[in-house]
């Protein structure tokens, strides 16, 4: 059996039902890594609440990491709870490391 590894993690698309805070403490080494990669989560806080946490814990845990945040819609803006937020977001978390990357996914119209 030979030793194969991933030399790197560029993207994480994870929809963990509730469970991404827990997913991201396991995934500290590679969030406290030189490049970590850009992550697509699933924000429900009621799903996050059922795992003893919240939409707001799950961002400030990414932005201790340093990641920026953005809503995934018909444009990328920046994330910020709002009251009439949807049971169900998209967001993206870029690091400042990745910035080469998620600039070239922004569409100019």
């Amino acid at each position: 059996m030979t030793d194969e590894r991933i030399p790197r993690v560029d993207m994480i698309k994870a929809d963990v039902e509730g469970a991404e805070l827990s997913m991201l403490l396991g995934a500290r080494a590679i969030l406290e890594g030189p490049r970590p990669p850009m992550l697509v989560l699933e924000f429900e806080e009621e799903r996050q609440v059922a795992f003893g946490s919240s939409c707001g814990r799950l961002a400030e845990e990414l932005r201790r990491y340093g990641y920026e945040l953005w809503r995934i819609g018909q444009v990328l803006e920046p994330y910020r709870p709002r009251p009439d937020d949807p049971w169900s977001l998209n967001i993206l978390a870029v690091h400042p490391s990745r910035r080469d990357i998620f600039e070239r996914l922004q569409v100019v119209s």
